[in-house]
């Protein structure tokens, strides 16, 4: 058994038995033979019984040891799509059966117009993308996406930020993570939506309430110039020295081919001679591995000067 169940001893049966038939002994009044075949049954019910017992228990002990093994990552993005950042890492635990994976996006991307889906903005085009987003959760293998439901592109204001802080801390209280990943300072290329959500997820941790675990999503310089995405038709994003990227989780083949499925749920966003571009910059930049910067409080210090 596994260490802190309790263990009884199969005499114990067999000494409850003993001990029933003993105390029934006085109003037994059939005679010798009568007495032992009901002792009999009883010592049958009793053992039947005991091994019911022992087997719910140790069922039950089992389950509770699953249960205390899991682990939680959380990821919190603005946007749908955001995910595809991680795609590889989020499909890399997912596929994981002691770990549990949850998503959550700020807003529904409502705002997120191009001129190839034709979809207003507006709750149409959040649908189509909610929609969006629980396909590429199901493709990484992760639980579907949490949906703050915040304006899309207008997280910047003081009442808005307090209600992403609030839902935020709800849903890190709601799910107990032991780690959690989103967007660096930076914003991946600077998006202000992506910028509030990771200063709201940092404002959390730093509270002390909650895992120290936290991760900033970034792309090293190595292979990410300005001209690899302007050749690529990408936004330009701000990339990361790679002295601080000190956390790196390699990812299998089978891991970006999840995240590449996830990414072709964004048909709303992306063209496919886009998502193949951003397939192509994953594999150039990353190349198996996932890059991120962990935030920590570090070791007290009485200088600022004091490396």
């Amino acid at each position: 058994m596994n260490s802190g169940t309790r263990e009884w001893p199969m005499p114990l049966a067999s000494s409850l038995t003993v001990g029933v038939c003993l105390s029934m002994a006085p109003s037994i009044s059939d005679g010798k033979e009568e007495s032992v075949r009901r002792c009999g049954r009883v010592a049958g019910a009793v053992s039947v019984g005991m091994v019911m017992w022992l087997f719910a228990s140790g069922a039950w002990a089992q389950a509770e040891s699953a249960t205390e093994k899991k682990r939680t990552l959380l990821a919190v993005f603005a946007h749908p799509d955001d995910e595809t950042m991680v795609g590889p890492l989020l499909a890399h635990y997912g596929s994981k059966a002691d770990t549990d994976v949850y998503l959550v996006l700020a807003t529904g991307g409502d705002q997120g117009v191009t001129p190839f889906a034709k979809i207003p903005a507006g709750k149409k085009l959040a649908a189509v993308r909610g929609k969006e987003a629980e396909c590429a959760c199901q493709n990484l293998g992760i639980h579907p996406p949490i949906m703050l439901g915040l304006p899309d592109g207008g997280l910047s204001g003081f009442q808005v930020l307090g209600e992403l802080v609030s839902k935020i801390e709800k849903v890190v209280t709601d799910v107990r993570p032991d780690a959690i990943v989103t967007w660096g300072p930076e914003g991946g290329y600077g998006h202000a939506d992506h910028r509030l959500v990771s200063a709201a997820v940092t404002q959390i941790v730093q509270a002390g309430e909650t895992t120290t675990l936290l991760y900033y999503a970034a792309l090293p310089t190595k292979g990410l110039t300005s001209d690899v995405s302007s050749a690529l038709k990408l936004p330009v994003f701000k990339p990361t020295a790679e002295r601080f990227l000190n956390t790196r989780v390699p990812y299998s083949e089978e891991d970006e081919a999840k995240a590449r499925a996830a990414l072709a749920c964004h048909e709303s966003q992306f063209t496919p001679e886009t998502m193949e571009q951003l397939s192509a910059l994953g594999r150039r930049v990353n190349n198996g591995v996932m890059y991120l910067r962990s935030w920590s409080g570090g070791a007290e210090r009485a200088d600022l000067f004091q490396p």
